[in-house]
């Protein structure tokens, strides 16, 4: 039997039991009682119950517990759980919020289960945990409806109350039904109450997902569906260049260096390729054991009561999965509207692993701010991807696509595995298809800014003075060894402007210089 299955085994049996606990606890104060006509004789105190182990606050996602995350690497392939997977089928970093599970190598009584996971991930006293575990229980157990109606003597409250909690635990804490406490403020719980009933008698039940969890079904809030989806780069595998590397271990020191008992700074990425940012965004969550999310700003809701139970839900997720966060908020700039407004408030209400993709820094978004600026990798980057996607085939290849076409790492991918299938289809130069395929997936950028000219005719047909066709072949032959000229001979490093080719054509109409240009 693996690891996951022989914890689902032990939970099962924990959560059997902790439940048969819990009906003998119900039969006992549903039973009649001994009642002289002067002194009430209490029942006795009863043994305390099996359910409860941990006991612990919740923290923030801070400094310290990144130290730990980032202590020892974890293989790729166990870092991107599917959401429905079974709780030990997701990789557990050691820290506060995620705690590591005891190999199955214990003996089952010793083995963590879903209330012992939820309790440490969630802040949960032994007497809440119980309450917990009775809201929880009617959908578990089809006997304790009639159990509860009949330990509360009214046939008709088939359902836990707070009175019946308090009645059948140990040490009852009052501020357990607190908004401040973690069963309301996680919203782990559901209280009805009525104009005719005190909050004490209001029926109360347990939330669907908090159910599924301590079955051992670990699976995203169905209510984030619609806002949050999984964060797919093209080419998750690629490999970050070297100088996005360095952005990348940028972001984990500024998360290093963060205070130890604050949450992490949301980190802005700022640059022109989204792609880029992302690629970057997603190797970190990589480093950290997290799966990362996508959470489009504009889709945010106006009003502040639909963030806030929004914000909240994340932060509870972000507690039961190594989830990290990508806010897709190229749209916004630096002056405020009601989406960086929206955005603000789901920041400030929440915390976890956050990244903002952004076109320029915004100091507005209230939170505590980590900028890094991140964009493609280098032209020499680019061709070192080019050669090593396009192989020993492509010759020169690499090097005048590299120059010609700035693109990003999983668009060099993508378009070099095009490029093979379109040599291979029309029997082209492995060369000439990736430079074909290049220049179809630069068109549609520059359809809106000009009229394109497709030239027809050949250097022969061109009749010009001697002069004037050597500037033209000079023109031409800059075009074509310009990334030998600022790369390979450093004139990059000297200017920072003027890389592009500028001509000025002159002449009366009808002269040719369409045809030359």
């Amino acid at each position: 039997m693996n690891e996951p299955d022989h914890w689902q085994e032990n939970n099962a049996q924990r959560l059997s039991s902790a439940l048969a606990d819990l009906r003998t606890r119900m039969e006992r104060i549903a039973s009649p009682k001994s009642v002289t006509p002067t002194i009430v004789t209490p029942p006795p105190a009863p043994p305390k119950s099996k359910i409860i182990t941990v006991e612990a606050s919740p923290a923030p996602l801070s400094r310290s517990s990144l130290q730990r995350l980032l202590r020892a690497p974890i293989a790729v392939e166990n870092i991107t759980p599917e959401p429905s997977a079974k709780i030990p089928a997701e990789p557990v970093p050691e820290s506060p919020i995620e705690p590591t599970v005891t190999k199955n190598t214990a003996p089952p009584a010793l083995l963590p289960w879903a209330m012992d996971m939820l309790a440490e991930r969630l802040g949960l006293s032994v007497f809440e945990q119980n309450l917990l575990l009775l809201c929880a229980a009617p959908e578990l157990d089809t006997r304790i409806a009639g159990l509860c109606a009949r330990a509360q003597d009214d046939s008709q409250k088939t359902f836990p109350t707070f009175a019946l909690a308090l009645a059948l635990f140990d040490s009852p804490s009052w501020d357990a039904l607190s908004p401040e406490r973690p069963l309301r403020y996680w919203r782990l719980i559901e209280i009805h109450p009525s104009a005719t009933q005190a909050l004490t008698a209001s029926p109360i039940r347990a939330d669907e997902r908090i159910v599924s969890y301590l079955k051992g079904l670990n699976f995203i809030d169905d209510r984030l569906v619609p806002f949050f989806s999984p964060l797919e780069v093209v080419a998750p595998a690629t490999a970050l260049s070297a100088s996005q590397e360095e952005q990348a271990e940028s972001i984990l020191s500024g998360w290093q260096q963060t205070t130890v008992s604050v949450p992490l700074p949301a980190v802005q990425l700022v640059g022109a390729d989204p792609l880029s940012k992302q690629l970057v965004a997603s190797h970190v969550a990589t480093r950290l054991s997290r799966r990362l999310f996508r959470l489009n700003a504009e889709s945010l809701p106006s009003s502040v009561a639909e963030i806030e139970i929004l914000a909240r839900l994340w932060q509870r997720e972000s507690r039961l999965l190594p989830l990290a966060l990508y806010f897709d908020a190229e749209e916004i700039d630096g002056v405020e509207t009601d989406r960086s407004g929206a955005l603000t408030r789901f920041l400030l209400r929440s915390d976890g692993v956050f990244f903002v993709g952004l076109r320029e820094f915004n100091p507005r978004l209230g939170r505590a701010q980590h900028a890094v600026d991140i964009s493609k990798p280098t032209t020499a980057e680019q061709q070192d991807a080019w050669a090593s996607a396009l192989g020993s085939e492509a010759a020169e290849s690499p090097a005048q696509l590299a120059a010609q076409f700035n693109l990003n790492l999983p668009a060099i991918e993508s378009l070099a595995q095009l490029a093979q299938t379109k040599a291979k289809a029309d029997s082209l130069p492995l060369a000439h298809a990736a430079w074909e395929v290049c220049r179809t997936s630069d068109r549609p950028k520059l359809d809106a800014l000009a009229q394109r000219l497709d030239p027809k005719m050949t250097w022969d047909d061109l009749v010009l003075p001697k002069t004037e066709a050597d500037i033209l072949h000079q023109i031409a032959a800059q075009t074509a060894q310009r990334g030998t000229v600022y790369r390979d001979w450093g004139f990059d490093r000297k200017m920072n402007r003027g890389f592009g080719i500028s001509a000025l054509f002159a002449g009366d109409s009808g002269t040719g210089k369409t045809m030359a240009a």
